[in-house]
């Protein structure tokens, strides 16, 4: 049984299939829409299931030519998304295999990421009120991750993913292949993963390498910066060039001094002076 949180102030309840009793837990029961996109470990496909027309995400592991270690780390993700349940999470709902493939099924997100919303924009900047309001809400589901334990380590604008609905947007963090499960004795996690523009410099400036929580934070500034402008505060081309940007630590100051004062406590050199999710969840709220 996980812990929930104390903010977001609502009842989570595991996510469920729209009709449990109909099977899901074979490639013959879905048709395939559209891929989505390729990854490092296999495919990501919108499928729809025959019999129930639900539509979901299917990522696809081929067997053959995966380690054990990159099939350990698909299973992580499968793990780490089965305990997780909150609006602001991209929902698990099964695991299967056959003789070829791992397959992995997901909630799927209707409107595209994060980063694809910014992109889209760019001529039009994205609003104040939607910059707090998915603000707001990445910060709901992050909190609910670190008050369960989860650190994801791979916090970017294309793992933010979008569902519109009404013409609502509600954000929804995915991608947990890079997360880590860490318990309270533990000092924290100490390998490098993530990507290296959202990346903490203390995943990989810091000779032993020791990090929690807070790394998230960082990448959760970089994201709030880039729905802000557009732009990465410390972009570069090589890990050269970025070490350079963050020892230095210059970037160009956001223009609403609210939202620079914010950003300021979540790219802090010092981990332990970043403030926390669900901190950075209130002032948010407060803003609305």
């Amino acid at each position: 049984q996980t812990s929930q949180p104390e903010i977001p102030t609502m009842n989570y309840q595991r996510a469920q299939l729209t009709q449990p009793q109909i099977d899901y837990d074979d490639i013959s029961y879905y048709t395939e829409l559209k891929l989505l996109g390729k990854g490092a470990y296999g495919t990501a496909s919108l499928v729809k299931h025959k019999q129930s027309s639900e539509q979901f995400v299917l990522k696809r592991v081929s067997l053959s030519g995966t380690t054990p270690d990159e099939i350990a780390e698909i299973l992580k993700e499968a793990q780490n998304l089965k305990k997780l349940s909150h609006p602001n999470i991209i929902k698990y709902h099964a695991q299967f295999k056959d003789s070829k493939f791992f397959y992995l099924l997901m909630e799927y997100a209707n409107y595209g990421d994060l980063e694809n919303l910014v992109e889209k924009r760019m001529k039009n900047r994205i609003t104040r009120d939607l910059v707090i309001d998915l603000t707001t809400q990445i910060a709901a589901g992050l909190a609910y991750c670190h008050a369960n334990n989860v650190i994801h380590r791979d916090l970017k604008s294309a793992n933010i993913f979008l569902n519109e609905e009404n013409g609502k947007l509600t954000a929804k963090i995915g991608d947990f292949g890079c997360s880590k499960i860490i318990g309270c004795s533990q000092m924290g996690a100490q390998t490098i993963c993530g990507t290296p523009v959202f990346m903490a410099p203390e995943m990989f400036l810091q000779k032993k390498l020791i990090y929690k929580y807070e790394c998230d934070m960082w990448s959760m500034g970089i994201i709030f910066y880039h729905l802000c402008t557009g732009r990465l505060p410390f972009f570069a081309n090589t890990m050269d060039q970025l070490v350079f940007k963050l020892e230095r630590g210059s970037y160009v100051a956001l223009t609403d001094g609210k939202f620079q004062q914010i950003f300021e406590q979540m790219i802090r050199k010092q981990p332990n002076q970043r403030i926390t999710a669900e901190y950075l969840y209130q002032l948010m709220r407060q803003m609305k």
